[in-house]
């Protein structure tokens, strides 16, 4: 595994995640706007349905018997509603148009959209503050990694930060995610596969594992899980 080189993507940018959580962390107001706005909709359009009832029922659809079901059914529908849209800039708008599947599964997920927000905040190649970031935000790593990948196959103009993964890397966060978060989460486990990845003897190796002690355990189940899911692409 080339966990340095993983590393370096997510220092560089989780680019989409960084983007969802600005939203997410002035959006208290700005989703409870949106979400509001887009439920009222919902619910309008099933008031408006059933109106010719009773048009008093649009807001809830109360008026109207007819307009009641239509209404909620309209509330229904707007259960769509997560909040989840481009950002207006020309990174997040290209990533929720070409990998809106992945960007709105960040965008909604507490840990992954507080990790980009966290990540934004460091320097590039500030070690420790984004060791601190992966460290507070473990559940989201992983995550992350692949909706940075996919704005670096859609978007590489708009998302210049954004790297591809290769079918190692692809593999072990998608398949051997929970291993990979907790290795990102445990500065040990990163410190020793940084260690090892400069090494070129089996001494030099050796002697990573002793100044790593505690990483060693997350380590060998990232790597246990790339034997048993990931050989192909890692071999």
């Amino acid at each position: 595994m080339r966990l340095g080189q993983m590393m370096g993507l997510l220092v560089a940018a989780v680019v989409v995640a960084a983007a969802v959580s600005c939203s997410a962390g002035s959006s208290n107001g700005d989703d409870g706007s949106s979400s509001s706005s887009s439920s009222t909709s919902g619910s309008g359009g099933g008031g408006q349905g059933g109106s010719p009832g009773g048009q008093g029922g649009t807001a809830s659809g109360q008026g109207g018997q007819g307009g009641s079901t239509s209404g909620q059914g309209g509330s229904a529908g707007g259960g769509g509603t997560s909040g989840c849209q481009g950002l207006g800039d020309a990174c997040s708008d290209c990533s929720y148009q070409n990998c809106q599947q992945l960007y709105c599964a960040c965008y909604v997920d507490a840990d992954c959209s507080a990790l980009g927000f966290c990540m934004s905040l460091c320097q590039i190649n500030d070690q420790t503050c984004a060791q601190s970031c992966w460290t507070s935000y473990e559940d989201g790593v992983s995550q992350g990694a692949i909706a940075l990948h996919c704005a670096a196959q859609y978007c590489a103009t708009e998302c210049p930060g954004a790297d591809l993964l290769d079918a190692c890397d692809q593999c072990m966060f998608t398949n051997c995610d929970t291993a990979m978060n907790a290795c990102f989460a445990n500065p040990d486990c990163v410190g020793l596969y940084q260690c090892v990845q400069a090494c070129s003897t089996t001494a030099c190796e050796t002697s990573c594992y002793t100044q790593w002690p505690n990483g060693t355990a997350d380590a060998t189940a990232a790597y246990s899980c790339s034997t048993t899911h990931c050989s192909g692409p890692c071999s």
